[in-house]
């Protein structure tokens, strides 16, 4: 997952967070997942829909250094 988004192949970033969020719901890297979602939509140019799940990784994870970076 993180070998597209290193490669900046957001898209296809995207799409391996999303299942791995709906696959893996209550693992313990649900944070990182959130945050580089959010990310991958930032870098693609669709704020609106990063917003959505740094909201979520706030809302969720509100202690995780990954919210503590989203600002």
């Amino acid at each position: 997952m993180k070998i597209a988004y290193n490669k900046k192949s957001y898209a296809t970033a995207i799409e391996n967070y999303k299942t791995s969020i709906s696959l893996f719901d209550k693992a313990s890297y649900i944070p990182t997942l959130l945050y580089h979602t959010g990310a991958s939509f930032e870098k693609l140019g669709k704020t609106k829909d990063a917003q959505g799940f740094y909201k979520a990784l706030k809302e969720n994870y509100p202690t995780s250094p990954e919210a503590k970076k989203v600002k």
